[in-house]
């Protein structure tokens, strides 16, 4: 229908007519003259007439039966493990390992990181800090034109491909790191990260693949609960992590392992520009022992997602041959990544992405926050540490409850409106808390900011709720353009902030913070206004995309540039007739097929049409799967019986109701179209298989006889 420019009826109406002799369509709505008025009317004609539907057809269901779901999961099931080899769960458990191996990876370098560059590039702080400022800020611009444009590969023609360059970027870097330390290698990794940094935002898109409509919307929490089931797995891995890396720190310091830190074993460089080292390169102390075991960990990761890790995108969503030939004939895109903020369709995506995009701000605002911060209270790393932990403690118990919550009270009212009231009460906490009574720091961390921290990493899952699966890579880098372009901005005001007021008398020696508070009251009070449109409880009844599908991006030329498809999610208004069985048989089947076609006798003029329309616009494609549906004839309404005639069985009489698989395979070089192929038994192949003999259409290349019938 997107070749023919017409428009696609409903939901209702598609099922409807899938589910029996309720919903065939009068021969007047053709394909090629159809509209929504002509399928408004038939079904109101059919409602009222021989094959009247039941009152529950009319009405919406509050959510899916148990059987609906269990076909839905086990068509996802079935059809993942089709085209990957591989089923969701295991795929999922592969997803879990990765996540251990780079989470213990970042934890060990994070830990050492600094030292580690004073001892071995640098021990000039402020060198450090100009060399962080410098790169930072340009190397967000990178990101936010540079990002977009690959978000659209991952949907159009590799997710695995993408994840696996950016995993390799980071394995690279952290090499490069523990074996050539230097400032140029220093500048070299961070010119790398514009390429590794990719892999967050394409690991979320990927996530999406693995799980049906039902499981990512609402079921256990939906995309929240994913989420939190895989923060608990990060915490249980960084807590191991942090254990390892201590364990080996503190030996070190006892002289158990023979491997001292090796800063601190230097004493005596503290105030030199270069620590002196010995010549050739050695595992000398902890310091380069924890780097080596994260740039392990992450080349482990790296070679898991190339050789293991099965490609998610669906073979249908990937229409470009290489990336390489998207990337010659697309390149002009990376210079207008704004294009991909046309994802966020509906007024409702537009006003959570506004207040998301206040959380940027503020988000780029942490270091000068920090700073003012660490500038009153002058506390040491291990009273730091400890504050930390009791945050961190409180935040995992609310990470167990995530769930719960979202189940409860969905995502805006259950996640939103409480990380943004926490994050506030956080911040006056903390900016009227004199220097002098900073042990009060033990009672708000955990009680205001482990609690804050945790449930906003939540509130990007409502969005991905709310978005479809076809474009989940274009939509997280949309995001990534936001964030990245306000960042390289933003980070300079925030700067400012700090530097004007560190010598401020309390409290508005901590203006950053206060500016903060009340970004986060305007984030708060734009976030209670949409409340009374809380998405909810179309989330709940598993209506969450319908209005996304109405959109004009999707009903136009953007969508399918991003690479989506128009697809119909498996929602029925009632259990009519065959709908919970074909909906399984038609999830399994799906192709490459963005059309769907009522035929009603045959000299009906839609499928010439049909089949120019694959001629013309699908030339690559080398066949074409057509899922055809009968129905005994005296199931079909009065008006359609004298034109149809049921298929013939080998005992003879009325057939029954089944569904036959056809695939043509489309010949090259020119001719005319065929009339229907041959049916195996004799006779015709069902009530419209083809065009009439005499309806030659030159100049389109014809299908040969190569039938099959399944």
């Amino acid at each position: 229908t997107q070749g023919l420019k017409l428009p696609f009826p409903n939901q209702r109406h598609w099922e409807t007519a899938m589910g029996g002799s309720r919903g065939m369509a009068p021969e007047a709505c053709t394909v090629v003259e159809i509209a929504e008025q002509c399928v408004d009317d038939s079904v109101s004609e059919l409602d009222s007439g021989v094959a009247k539907a039941p009152d529950t057809l009319r009405e919406k269901t509050a959510e899916k039966t148990a059987e609906e779901l269990k076909i839905e999961e086990q068509a996802h099931i079935e059809d993942f493990t089709r085209f990957t080899g591989m089923s969701p769960a295991k795929c999922w458990k592969v997803v879990l390992f990765c996540l251990v191996l780079r989470t213990a990876a970042y934890t060990w370098m994070g830990m050492v990181m600094l030292e580690y560059t004073r001892y071995y590039i640098t021990n000039e702080v402020a060198l450090i800090t100009t060399i962080d400022t410098a790169t930072g800020s340009p190397q967000s611009l990178l990101k936010a034109f540079l990002f977009p444009f690959w978000g659209v590969v991952s949907d159009r023609a590799s997710r695995k491909k993408v994840l696996v360059v950016a995993s390799l970027a980071q394995a690279v870097s952290a090499w490069l790191l523990v074996m050539m330390p230097s400032l140029s290698t220093l500048i070299l990794v961070r010119c790398l990260s514009v390429v590794g940094d990719i892999r967050g935002s394409i690991q979320n898109a990927m996530l999406r693949d693995l799980f049906s409509y039902s499981q990512w919307e609402r079921l256990d929490g939906g995309a929240t609960g994913i989420k939190s089931r895989m923060a608990v797995v990060w915490t249980c891995a960084s807590a191991g992590a942090v254990a390892i890396g201590m364990g080996l720190l503190k030996m070190g310091d006892l002289g158990l392992s023979g491997l001292p830190n090796e800063y601190t074993a230097a004493g005596q460089c503290k105030n030199l520009e270069v620590c002196p080292k010995e010549d050739g390169w050695q595992i000398g102390g902890a310091l380069r022992l924890l780097m080596l075991m994260g740039a392990v960990a992450i080349s482990c990761e790296t070679l898991v997602l190339a050789f293991i890790f099965p490609e998610t995108l669906r073979p249908e969503s990937r229409t470009e041959q290489s990336i390489l030939a998207f990337v010659r004939r697309r390149w002009r895109d990376f210079g207008s990544p704004w294009n991909n903020l046309r994802v966020f369709a509906t007024v409702q995506l537009r006003t959570l992405l506004s207040i998301r995009f206040i959380h940027y701000v503020i988000g780029s605002g942490s270091t000068a926050i920090f700073m003012s911060w660490y500038n009153r209270n002058q506390l040491d790393t291990f009273t730091m540490y400890t504050m930390g932990v009791s945050a961190g403690v409180t935040g995992f118990i609310t990470m167990l409850f995530v769930t719960r919550i979202v189940n409860r009270y969905g995502d805006l009212l259950g996640i939103w409106v409480p990380s943004t009231v926490l994050s506030i009460l956080y911040g006056i906490s903390t900016a009227l808390t004199p220097a002098s009574m900073w042990y009060l720091a033990y009672g708000f961390f955990p009680l205001f900011g482990g609690p804050a921290s945790t449930l906003s990493g939540f509130t990007p899952a409502l969005l991905e709720k709310l978005m479809p699966p076809d474009v989940q890579g274009t939509f997280q880098t949309s995001k990534d353009f936001l964030y990245n372009l306000q960042r390289a901005i933003m980070v300079w005001p925030w700067l400012g902030l700090y530097k004007v007021s560190e010598k401020w008398p309390e409290p508005f020696d901590m203006l950053a913070v206060w500016v903060a508070v009340v970004l986060g009251a305007v984030a708060l009070y734009m976030t209670l206004v949409e409340l009374p449109k809380d998405p909810a409880k179309s989330i709940s009844e598993g209506k969450a995309l319908e209005p996304y599908w109405e959109t004009p991006y999707v009903l136009g030329r953007w969508y399918r540039r991003h690479g989506g498809r128009r697809q119909l999610q498996a929602q029925a208004d009632e259990d009519v007739g065959k709908v919970p069985a074909v909906r399984a048989s038609l999830a399994q089947a799906e192709g490459a097929s963005k059309m769907s076609l009522f035929l009603v006798d045959e000299h009906d003029a839609a499928l010439p049409n049909i089949v120019q329309f694959i001629n013309n616009e699908l030339p690559r494609k080398s066949s074409i799967s057509v899922v055809l549906g009968f129905w005994e004839a005296f199931e079909l309404p009065t008006a359609d019986r004298e034109a149809t005639s049921a298929p013939p069985t080998p005992g003879g009489g009325a057939a029954s109701p089944r569904f036959a698989v056809v695939v043509s395979v489309l010949e090259q070089g020119e001719g005319e179209v065929e009339g229907s192929p041959p049916s195996p038994r004799g006779g015709s192949a069902g009530a419209g298989a083809g065009a009439a003999e005499d309806d030659a259409m030159p100049g389109v290349r014809s299908p040969s006889n190569a039938w099959l019938e399944v």
